[in-house]
C-alpha cells in the first residue's frame, strides 16, 4: 500500500511586536523562530490581513513580499525625486538600474503620476531652467537635444528649448561672456575663439553680435 506523503503544515504567525528602534514598525515573527520574516508599518496590518496565529502560507508570504517591494520602491522613488526632477521615463530608468522588478516599477510610476508626484510638463520646465542657467545663450537645437537626452519628449523639448534660447537675460549673459572671450584671446585668431564658443553650444547669432561689437569681420 502506497504511503501518503505527509502534508507540511504552514508555520503560524507568532508575534507582531513593535520594533524597539521604531514603534511605528512591526516585526513579523513566526512560531519557533526569533528572526523577523518581515518588518512592516503598523498601519499595514489590516490591509495585509495579518494577525497573530495566522497560518504563514505561500499566499500570505507573497502578499507581504509584494507589499514590501512596492513600499520600498515608492520610498526610493520619492528619495530620487527629492534629489532632482524626474519624469516617468527618467525615474523608471533609475529604478531599473537599481534592479527593481519591471512590474513593480510600472505600478509605482502609475501611482506617482496619479498622485501628482510625476508631471512631464513640470519636469521639462525644471530641466530647461537648469539648462539655461548652466548654459546661457545655448542654441535652441543644442538645448532641445540635451533636454531629449534627459528624458523630455521631443515636442516639449523643442518648446522649452526655444524659450530659453530667446530669454533676453540669458542671451545678455552669453553675449558678455563671448565678448570677454574675444578680448582675452591673446594670439588666437578671433574666429578660432568663435568656433570654440559655438562648440560650447552658444547660439551663432550671439557669437556674431559679439564679433560685430568688437569690430571683427566674421568672414575674415
Amino acid at each position: 500500500m502506497t504511503q501518503k506523503t505527509p502534508v507540511r503544515k504552514a508555520p503560524r504567525l507568532q508575534s507582531l511586536d513593535s520594533d524597539p528602534r521604531d514603534p511605528r514598525v512591526v516585526r513579523v515573527v513566526l512560531a519557533g523562530q526569533t528572526r523577523a520574516v518581515a518588518q512592516l508599518p503598523r498601519e499595514s496590518l489590516t490591509e495585509l490581513r495579518l494577525a497573530e496565529g495566522l497560518a504563514w502560507t505561500a499566499a500570505v508570504a507573497r502578499r507581504v513580499a509584494a507589499f514590501t517591494a512596492h513600499r520600498k520602491t515608492r520610498e526610493l522613488s520619492l528619495k530620487c525625486l527629492a534629489q532632482r526632477s524626474h519624469n516617468a521615463t527618467t525615474l523608471g530608468a533609475a529604478l531599473s538600474r537599481r534592479g527593481v522588478d519591471e512590474g513593480v516599477v510600472a505600478r509605482v510610476l502609475a501611482e506617482l503620476v496619479k498622485d501628482g508626484w510625476l508631471n512631464d510638463e513640470r519636469h521639462a520646465e525644471s530641466r530647461a531652467l537648469s539648462l539655461g542657467r548652466r548654459h546661457p545663450g545655448i542654441s535652441a537645437d543644442a538645448a532641445a537635444a540635451l533636454l531629449e537626452s534627459d528624458g523630455v519628449d521631443a515636442p516639449r523639448a523643442w518648446t522649452h528649448a526655444k524659450r530659453i534660447a530667446r530669454d533676453e537675460a540669458l542671451c545678455a549673459v552669453a553675449l558678455a561672456r563671448a565678448v570677454t572671450a574675444l578680448r582675452g584671446r591673446g594670439s588666437r585668431h578671433p574666429l578660432a575663439v568663435a568656433a570654440s564658443l559655438a562648440r560650447r553650444g552658444i547660439d551663432r547669432t550671439i557669437i556674431e553680435r559679439a564679433l560685430r561689437q568688437e569690430g571683427i569681420d566674421a568672414e575674415e
